[in-house]
Protein backbone atom coordinates (compact mmCIF):
# COMPACT_ATOMS: atom_id res chain seq x y z
CA UNK A 1 0.00 0.00 0.00
CA UNK A 2 1.43 3.67 -0.69
CA UNK A 3 3.09 4.83 2.67
CA UNK A 4 4.02 8.43 0.46
CA UNK A 5 3.33 9.92 -3.31
CA UNK A 6 -0.47 8.70 -3.52
CA UNK A 7 -1.00 12.14 -5.45
CA UNK A 8 1.43 11.00 -7.93
CA UNK A 9 0.11 7.46 -8.72
CA UNK A 10 -3.49 8.86 -9.11
CA UNK A 11 -2.05 11.16 -11.57
CA UNK A 12 -0.22 8.07 -13.27
CA UNK A 13 -3.21 6.04 -13.54
CA UNK A 14 -5.81 8.47 -14.34
CA UNK A 15 -7.65 6.74 -11.43
CA UNK A 16 -8.46 4.98 -8.46
CA UNK A 17 -7.37 1.27 -7.67
CA UNK A 18 -3.31 1.55 -8.25
CA UNK A 19 -2.30 -1.04 -6.18
CA UNK A 20 -5.00 -3.96 -7.74
CA UNK A 21 -2.99 -5.88 -9.87
CA UNK A 22 0.38 -5.82 -11.09
CA UNK A 23 -0.32 -3.64 -14.13
CA UNK A 24 -1.81 -0.58 -12.22
CA UNK A 25 1.15 -1.14 -9.73
CA UNK A 26 3.71 -0.53 -12.24
CA UNK A 27 1.98 2.04 -13.95
CA UNK A 28 0.81 3.77 -10.86
CA UNK A 29 5.02 3.70 -9.93
CA UNK A 30 5.98 5.11 -13.31
CA UNK A 31 8.07 1.79 -13.77
CA UNK A 32 8.46 1.12 -17.29
CA UNK A 33 10.48 -1.54 -19.45
CA UNK A 34 13.97 0.93 -18.63
CA UNK A 35 13.47 -1.17 -15.66
CA UNK A 36 14.10 -4.46 -16.81
CA UNK A 37 16.62 -6.67 -14.74
CA UNK A 38 16.91 -3.76 -12.37
CA UNK A 39 18.29 -4.70 -9.19
CA UNK A 40 15.37 -3.82 -6.54
CA UNK A 41 17.77 -2.89 -3.83
CA UNK A 42 19.21 0.37 -5.19
CA UNK A 43 17.65 3.38 -6.87
CA UNK A 44 15.87 4.39 -8.54
CA UNK A 45 13.36 1.81 -7.78
CA UNK A 46 13.70 -0.56 -4.28
CA UNK A 47 11.81 -2.49 -1.61
CA UNK A 48 12.68 -1.69 1.71
CA UNK A 49 11.59 -3.72 5.04
CA UNK A 50 8.51 -2.92 6.36
CA UNK A 51 6.31 -3.59 9.78
CA UNK A 52 5.90 -7.20 9.59
CA UNK A 53 2.53 -8.81 9.43
CA UNK A 54 1.14 -10.61 11.95
CA UNK A 55 0.67 -14.39 10.89
CA UNK A 56 -2.96 -14.41 11.53
CA UNK A 57 -3.51 -11.61 9.23
CA UNK A 58 -1.49 -13.58 6.01
CA UNK A 59 -4.15 -14.78 3.60
CA UNK A 60 -3.15 -17.67 1.15
CA UNK A 61 -5.09 -18.43 -1.94
CA UNK A 62 -4.76 -19.05 -5.76
CA UNK A 63 -3.97 -16.76 -8.21
CA UNK A 64 -6.16 -14.68 -9.85
CA UNK A 65 -6.91 -14.58 -13.75
CA UNK A 66 -4.19 -17.00 -15.00
CA UNK A 67 -4.78 -20.47 -16.35
CA UNK A 68 -1.24 -22.08 -15.83
CA UNK A 69 -1.05 -23.16 -12.16
CA UNK A 70 -4.44 -21.76 -11.55
CA UNK A 71 -4.80 -24.29 -8.43
CA UNK A 72 -1.15 -23.72 -6.72
CA UNK A 73 -1.46 -21.34 -3.71
CA UNK A 74 1.00 -18.28 -4.61
CA UNK A 75 -0.77 -15.48 -4.04
CA UNK A 76 -0.18 -13.57 -0.34
CA UNK A 77 -1.93 -10.78 0.81
CA UNK A 78 -2.19 -8.58 4.92
CA UNK A 79 -6.46 -9.37 5.03
CA UNK A 80 -6.47 -5.81 6.86
CA UNK A 81 -5.55 -3.83 3.78
CA UNK A 82 -8.08 -2.20 1.55
CA UNK A 83 -5.49 -2.14 -1.58
CA UNK A 84 -5.68 -5.68 -2.28
CA UNK A 85 -7.54 -6.51 -5.30
CA UNK A 86 -9.90 -9.60 -4.48
CA UNK A 87 -10.36 -11.74 -1.77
Amino acid sequence: EPAEGEEVMLRRRGRGELTTGPARLVRALGVGPQLQRHLLVEAPLWIERGTPVPEGDIVTTVRIGISKGASMPLRFYDRRSRWVSRR
